[in-house]
């Protein structure tokens, strides 16, 4: 189970999406507004079946 804490954008794209896997862990996943944009727009919609969704 992943809790998603916040995120950060900064204005050179960069984003920082904070998350905690248990009650003592955080971490922090780095990717970019552009990624996510292009993840967004040209991903299929989830069929709710792990296979068909990779």
């Amino acid at each position: 189970v992943v809790f998603t804490n916040g995120a950060i954008a900064r204005e050179n794209g960069d984003v920082y999406i904070y998350y905690a896997s248990c009650d003592t862990r955080m971490h922090v996943a780095t990717t970019t507004v552009e990624k996510l944009e292009d993840y967004l727009f040209h991903t299929p919609k989830d069929a709710l079946r792990s296979p068909d969704c990779v």
